[in-house]
């Protein structure tokens, strides 16, 4: 039996953007070894939710909510990548900050997947924490402490040689 046009070329596109995408970590230094420990995570992480939520609500199970998923999963790759394009540009060392950020990421999936099979093999309910909003979370405060410096020296800066050009005046 052949398989139909379609499904080659989407296959054709997967394997073109995860190409793209080793690529590009190859480019700025980044081990793909790392991206492939995360990819696999996340792929383990939406295997052992559904079997979560098969255990304690099956009827919750639907193609949006795997979508949506799958969906955040590809916004914290996109936003990991943004980082490596920014970084140096922001003014931090690409090579500290990316060893702190792609181990958080990782931990936050492995978080993810021990609480989903720990919720499987138990039926018990557990506090939700989600690791991946926390390592945001913490980028967020950085970046943002980062502009908030740099903003303040711009302005003192422009207002001390304000100053001294009124002084001169």
């Amino acid at each position: 039996m052949r398989m139909p046009e379609t499904t080659w070329t989407i296959l054709a596109m997967k394997a073109g953007f995860f190409a793209s995408v080793i690529t590009f970590f190859a480019y700025v230094g980044v081990s793909t070894e790392a991206f492939t420990v995360l990819w696999s995570l996340m792929l383990i992480d939406m295997v052992t939710g559904i079997s979560r939520q098969y255990r304690m609500n099956p009827q919750d199970i639907t193609s949006h909510r795997w979508w949506l998923g799958m969906v955040k999963k590809i916004y914290t790759l996109i936003g990991i990548l943004s980082l490596w394009l920014a970084i140096r540009w922001v003014g931090f060392d690409p090579t500290t900050f990316i060893a702190i950020v792609i181990p958080g990421f990782i931990a936050a999936e492995l978080y993810s997947v021990i609480q989903n099979i720990y919720i499987f093999s138990t039926g018990e309910k557990v506090t939700e924490f989600n690791a991946t909003k926390f390592v945001f979370q913490a980028l967020l405060k950085i970046i943002r402490g980062r502009i908030e410096s740099e903003t303040e020296q711009v302005v003192k800066t422009y207002t001390i040689d304000k100053t001294d050009s009124n002084q001169k005046a």
